[in-house]
């Protein structure tokens, strides 16, 4: 092969180059981000690693309204392509407005999430908050450059905010073990991550500093004009990550801070299962459209599925298989008693990505179902862990129940939603 066909092979311009490396990156990005745990829970007591782990897990919850703005970046980007900086900066406006008025909430309420979750570091929480107003401009960044396909742009990117988080918690841990400033590791590997793009971009990005000026009349148009479904994105994928998380925060309720922390740290293992699953979202979207078939959209999403189904399940047999030696490495000797849980566990967290998959399936093609399957399974699951959380096995058993239960729901009331459809069609 001659060196310029190899050369324009390799170019970061090359689409199927720089999709691979994407791909590449973001498995590598998630695996340091998933390690970020087990280096966090060397430096703190189980106490206040299961603190954190909370403070993270509800960062998460938040973090997926970013997310779901990201999707709506590039979905800008298709289709008001001479408009899209001006509509991204307005709703990167009103999303900094939003969440520095949710920050100064959470401030005023902390005695009663004290109370609740059995918190103690409003340090820690105001370092979680900052994180979250530094990864807004970060998801419409990345979101915008997906749309103009500047994927190796993206994967430097996620490699670079995920390494900065984890060589960050380390030069901090060497200054002190505060929890709070610990945390300040959340929001410097994205800042790192931040400059490089700025400073490689070769186009122009959404104005961080447009947060201080006005709305302009264009701007509060199309706010107007979208706000409902932008809306309704936010919440189903707010609701899922809920889910998600849900186990950590019944735990952190209901359990002392130590024992609530011990369970955290098992429970971290097994979220590697919905990471790496949950990756596939990205690959499934793309292929995914209003234009195609039912059976062709049906099939993407069967594949996917079927690839959730066959990476969780090497996961969940090596979880199984070693679970007493991860934990030990991982976490260390005091949590090992647990680690009978871990495959329980793992099994639950793919079948949490599998409905992820599933909802992101229906938030294109149909929102209604999308909303039945997004709430019916994360409050049967609280509900159920709420009425059986006796010791940590019968937690596990309720939160895998109520889960299967509410998707059982979900499944039954969609099919009676679509007989009365066409009942009334048929009139």
């Amino acid at each position: 092969m001659k060196v310029g066909k190899v050369r324009d092979i390799l170019s970061t311009d090359n689409f199927y180059f720089a999709s691979a490396f994407f791909g590449m990156s973001s498995l590598l990005a998630g695996g340091l981000n998933y390690i970020y745990y087990p280096i966090i829970a060397h430096y703190l007591s189980p106490a206040n690693f299961g603190e954190a782990n909370t403070l993270v897990s509800l960062s998460t919850i938040a973090s997926s309204v970013l997310l779901s703005l990201n999707v709506l970046s590039v979905f800008f980007v298709a289709n008001f392509s001479k408009q899209a900086k001006d509509i991204i900066e307005a709703y990167q406006k009103a999303i900094i407005y939003f969440f520095l008025a949710c920050t100064l909430l959470l401030v005023a309420l902390f005695p009663l999430l004290q109370a609740a979750l059995h918190l103690t570091s409003l340090s820690a929480l105001l370092a979680t908050a900052l994180s979250l107003v530094v990864n807004i401009p970060v998801v419409f960044w990345t979101g915008y450059l997906q749309g103009h396909s500047k994927f190796f742009s993206i994967g430097v990117f996620t490699l670079i905010a995920a390494a900065g988080k984890v060589v960050s918690l380390v030069a901090l841990a060497i200054v002190s073990h505060g929890l709070g400033f610990l945390l300040l590791s959340l929001t410097l590997g994205p800042l790192l991550a931040m400059v490089y793009l700025r400073a490689t971009s070769n186009i122009p990005l959404p104005s961080v500093l447009s947060v201080l000026g006005r709305f302009t009349p264009a701007q509060r148009l199309f706010i107007r004009t979208h706000i409902r479904y932008v809306g309704f994105v936010i919440i189903c994928i707010a609701v899922v990550s809920t889910l998600f998380a849900s186990d950590i925060i019944v735990t952190k309720h209901y359990f002392s801070p130590h024992l609530a922390g011990l369970y955290s740290g098992i429970s971290s293992i097994a979220r590697l299962v919905f990471y790496v699953c949950s990756l596939l979202v990205w690959l499934m979207l793309p292929s995914l459209s209003l234009h195609n078939s039912a059976s062709r959209n049906r099939t993407v999403l069967f594949k996917s599925l079927a690839l959730a189904a066959a990476l969780g399940g090497v996961g969940i047999i090596a979880l199984t298989v070693a679970k007493d030696f991860v934990v030990g490495v991982a976490l260390g000797d005091a949590y090992t008693p647990y680690a009978h849980l871990l495959p329980a566990l793992g099994v639950i967290q793919l079948v949490v990505a599998g409905l992820y998959l599933y909802i992101t399936y229906l938030l294109v093609l149909d929102r209604k179902k999308a909303l039945l399957f997004t709430t019916l399974p994360t409050v049967l699951a609280f509900v159920t862990m709420a009425s059986n959380h006796g010791t940590f096995s019968n937690l596990v058993r309720a939160y895998f129940s109520g889960l299967l239960i509410g998707v059982g729901l979900a499944y039954i009331a969609s099919l009676f939603a679509k007989l009365i459809a066409r009942n009334r069609y048929a009139q």
